[in-house]
């Protein structure tokens, strides 16, 4: 009997003026259809799976709303009180299914930001810190870093699509994992510290790095739920503080002109121009800069997992792969390797 993987999912931007997601029920009858239609669709195709395994995200724990518990294991209980979500009626079907159809077991795979090249970046929050680089170096300004020490410093963890992908091969075929929901990460913490040093040398920003400022009082502040509206069920709110906002500097004509010179001087090779959506291909940068959160990779490791992605390394190559000689994404970096996380 064959395996599924299911990764489909269908991205509705939110109404103009309003929050990334916060159109929850539409996304949310959009893609619970996507899955629903699949599974009603194998009984018609005589096709019945050993073994189904669902992709979802970190959003199982609710790490959008507010507070969670850290580092998130996956036997959390899931915040369905606090907002719909897709995830929860699509594991509902999944499970639903396999209880109908005994010969079928189920696996939900939960990765954190996903490092893959794509030709449509707008879910990745790692791009649009290539194209701040890229225009910074052309204007020969500083990377001015958006936000203040906490998120400076504060340790992240990604999840690199190939690694993501071999767990997935690896969790379908292992007997003892049948039935259960994984984590999905490189193991490999990156700060924006280290990142931001990193691309300077990437694609050439000779004025280097300006850190955050040692004040923030003044900065722009978003305030998560707190107490009982939060995952947690206590504490404070989460506050997430910016000196600018990337989609502010995406609307800067000055940045957008010198992109356009960029794609002027690559001979055509750098077709991509994200300043004709700016909300788009920005906003998920600016997500990034508060990303706290931890996603435990103890239960794959307790059962025999045990793969490892640097991450700074699988960021370098998904850039390269966005490049000139690839999808045209991206500007070609001026070195030809990383320094490795060691």
């Amino acid at each position: 009997m064959p395996d599924v993987f299911f990764y489909s999912y269908l991205y509705l931007p939110a109404p103009e003026g309003h929050p990334l997601f916060s159109n929850v029920e539409a996304l949310t009858k959009a893609n619970s259809a996507l899955l629903r239609n699949f599974l009603g669709a194998l009984p018609l195709s005589d096709l019945h799976p050993k073994r189904i395994l669902l992709q979802t995200g970190a959003k199982n724990y609710g790490i959008h709303l507010g507070r969670v518990r850290l580092p998130s294991i996956e036997s959390d209980p899931q915040p369905q009180h606090l907002e719909i979500q897709f995830y929860f009626p699509q594991e509902e079907m999944l499970f639903h299914y396999c209880k109908d159809h005994s010969e079928t077991s189920w696996n939900v795979v939960m990765p954190d930001w996903i490092i893959g090249s794509t030709n449509n970046a707008q879910m990745n929050g790692l791009h649009p810190f290539a194209i701040y680089a890229a225009v910074s170096a052309k204007r020969k300004l500083p990377l001015a870093f958006p936000s203040n020490w906490s998120s400076w410093q504060a340790e992240q963890q990604h999840s690199t699509a190939r690694l993501t992908g071999y767990l997935s091969e690896w969790i379908v075929l292992e007997p003892k994992t049948a039935n259960a929901r994984f984590n999905a990460q490189d193991t490999s913490p990156l700060t924006l510290d280290r990142f931001f040093e990193e691309l300077t040398r990437w694609f050439g920003v000779e004025a280097g790095v300006t850190p955050p400022s040692d004040d923030d009082k003044h900065m722009l502040a978003v305030t998560s739920a707190g107490g009982a509206s939060s995952p947690m069920g206590y504490g404070p709110p989460r506050t997430m503080k910016s000196s600018f906002h990337l989609t502010t500097w995406g609307r800067e004509p000055e940045n957008q002109t010198a992109w356009r010179e960029l794609m002027h001087e690559s001979n055509g090779k750098l077709k991509h121009d994200p300043f004709e959506d700016v909300e788009g291909n920005f906003a998920f940068g600016d997500i990034l800069l508060h990303r706290v959160g931890g996603l435990s990779m103890n239960k794959a490791r307790r059962l025999g997992w045990t793969g490892f992605v640097d991450t700074l390394e699988a960021v370098f190559e998904m850039y390269e792969e966005m490049g000139p000689e690839g999808l045209g994404m991206l500007p070609g970096m001026k070195i030809g390797e990383p320094k490795p996380l060691v």
